[in-house]
């Protein structure tokens, strides 16, 4: 079924502080090398900027939450994220998720920042969407982490939530739905809400991680990935991550398809774990046979062994299939700040430290370029903000990184880079 849609059909994005009502300045140039895009926040507000290939600043603030230019219907809010995987299309996606529940596209296709269309995915109620998976340049799937308390009884105006909503992204058309109310945990019996997050395509299935958390966040049941068919629009795969809570906020693929990691924080509350619940922290590596598509939970560790009881934070990159870079969050408390660790499941693995920190809450994002050997590493230290880029290992010396100099982002609007993604070939 085909639902009306917003088109706002190539409009151009002006920098913030340009009156557009008098045209405007010129808008800011972004040429193929832009490749990266980093979105910058604290939360409030949103501006995105573009880097090239080596992490350095191609293109500053292309559109941001002050941009007004003619028919934008949506501004950016502060709760803007990348999606885990890019458009086939080479168009930038903006999922802007509460309380918007808005898809923006941004096209580079004209020489600079025009917004194509945004997608609107609410449906009537508070969506919060938290990413899109592109199946072909004309069907995506859309992660609404949240579901609908009074859904109306027509299963054809798709506000249920709970869902994969499924959208045709090149026109905003709304065709349909994959459901996973049925798929969420359950505590004493009693379902929570499915809060399907991320979303990654491997061995032919689309998998989606569940926070598997209760309607008010005051409980978490058992950690779940759901496989889905894209043929069929259907669940045919359900993994369960033992003794683990309120997973997958980032899946990272392998570099050679084996599988994915991912990581769980427990329950949490104000950015810290609920007193108690710490042992249901961890990371896990979920194994997939690329012809199957078979999958299992393949290793796991709780974040007491692993971390010294440190919860995992939201920056994680797979180097390979058994070794893994994550941050972890710091405590303001104690002064005990946020940290960079290279986790290496084999037999002598374990966790180690690459002497990379910064305030507590403040590593965010991290990007692996293997074909520059360059790790990025978001720092939202709010006195000095930064993209951190780091060479990474040496012969002997796989731990190592050579820092180099730090990327500013954002030097027109100074906000923190918190989300990145190689939108771009």
């Amino acid at each position: 079924m085909k639902l009306a849609h917003l088109a706002l059909g190539a409009l151009l994005v002006a920098p913030s502080g340009c009156d557009d009502a008098a045209g405007g300045a010129a808008p800011v140039p972004v040429g193929d090398e832009c490749v990266i895009a980093v979105v910058g926040t604290d939360y409030a507000s949103t501006a995105v900027s573009l880097l090239d290939a080596d992490g350095a600043l191609c293109a500053d603030d292309v559109i941001d939450s002050g941009s007004a230019a003619v028919g934008v219907l949506t501004a950016l809010s502060g709760d803007v994220v990348l999606p885990t995987s890019p458009s086939p299309t080479g168009e930038l996606v903006l999922v802007d998720r509460y309380p918007n529940a808005v898809l923006t596209v941004v096209s580079f296709a004209s020489g600079h920042a025009e917004v194509a269309r945004q997608i609107p995915v609410g449906t009537g109620f508070d969506a919060n969407p938290h990413d899109v998976l592109f199946l072909s340049p004309t069907r995506a799937y859309v992660s609404r982490y949240a579901t609908n308390p009074t859904p109306t009884a027509d299963p054809g105006d798709l506000d249920d939530g709970g869902d994969l909503l499924i959208v045709d992204p090149s026109t905003g058309d709304l065709l349909g739905r994959v459901d996973l109310r049925a798929e969420a945990g359950a505590i004493g019996g009693v379902a929570v809400d499915p809060r399907p997050d991320r979303l990654l395509a491997l061995g032919g299935r689309i998998w989606v991680s569940l926070g598997n958390l209760s309607r008010r966040f005051d409980a978490a049941a058992e950690g779940a990935l759901i496989g889905v068919d894209p043929a069929t629009d259907t669940v045919v795969a359900r993994l369960t991550l033992p003794g683990l809570a309120n997973c997958g906020q980032v899946l990272a693929p392998a570099p050679d398809d084996s599988g994915f990691w991912l990581a769980c924080v427990g329950l949490l509350e104000g950015g810290r774990p609920v007193p108690g619940d710490e042992a249901r922290a961890g990371l896990a590596f979920v194994a997939v046979d690329g012809a199957t598509g078979d999958a299992r939970v393949a290793w796991q560790a709780g974040a007491a062994a692993l971390f010294g009881g440190r919860i995992p934070g939201w920056g994680l990159v797979a180097e390979r299939g058994d070794v893994a870079w994550i941050t972890v969050f710091g405590d303001p408390d104690d002064g005990v700040p946020d940290s960079l660790l290279r986790v290496d499941r084999g037999d002598d693995g374990g966790a180690s430290d690459v002497d990379v920190t910064t305030e507590p809450f403040a590593l965010s994002a991290l990007l692996r370029l293997p074909e520059r050997g360059l790790l990025l590493v978001g720092d939202a230290n709010r006195a000095a903000p930064a993209l951190r880029r780091y060479v990474v290992g040496a012969p002997g010396a796989p731990d190592a990184l050579d820092a180099l100099t730090p990327t500013n982002t954002s030097p027109s609007v100074g906000l923190e880079p918190r989300h990145l993604l190689r939108f771009r070939r």
